[in-house]
């Protein structure tokens, strides 16, 4: 195996373990968010300040480059437009 390919699968197996750290945080939260009862806004906000941070923090952790650390905020945007804000008929 050539030096490129050998990086080539560090690199994706990289790329899986931190993706597997992400969607494990997206699940947490959102599992958090379809609870019953509803968590109140506060709560909301303060899970995904606590869900935030510790992606942040693993980010730092593995030196992850900073638009990585965005991931979180931009996959909980989209998710939420997705599932929670009623779309006009």
């Amino acid at each position: 195996m050539s030096q490129t390919n050998h990086y080539r699968q560090v690199s994706k197996k990289e790329a899986k373990k931190h993706n597997a750290k992400l969607n494990s945080l997206l699940k947490e939260f959102f599992a958090f968010l379809d609870r019953q009862p509803k968590p109140t806004a506060e709560e909301v906000r303060t899970e995904f300040r606590r869900a935030e941070t510790s992606w942040k923090v693993y980010c730092i952790q593995n030196r992850l480059d900073i638009r990585t650390s965005l991931l979180f905020n931009a996959k909980v945007s989209y998710e939420w437009e997705r599932k929670y804000v009623e779309k006009p008929q």
